[in-house]
């Protein structure tokens, strides 16, 4: 696992397996993202833990090129599961 010097936990605070309500939490996790890079905070020292793998998927393919470094991944990825 690698050792990041920022985490940042997704965790809703309700699940819809059948619908699509993970849109602006996402895009809330990309600004804050966003916001750290601007701080100076380097892509590689960033990992984004979800309980959930359709979250995994939409902010791995929403992020931008810039947050390529950024580790994302569900609670199982990030223990080696």
């Amino acid at each position: 696992m690698k050792s990041h010097g920022c985490w940042l936990l997704l965790h809703p605070s309700r699940a819809c397996r059948s619908c699509n309500i993970w849109d602006s939490v996402e895009q809330v996790v990309l600004a804050h993202l966003m916001r750290l890079m601007e701080a100076g905070v380097r892509p590689v020292d960033v990992g984004v833990i979800t309980p959930y793998n359709g979250q995994v998927a939409l902010l791995r393919e929403l992020r931008p090129a810039s947050l390529a470094a950024v580790e994302i991944d569900s609670v199982d990825g990030f223990q080696g599961a």
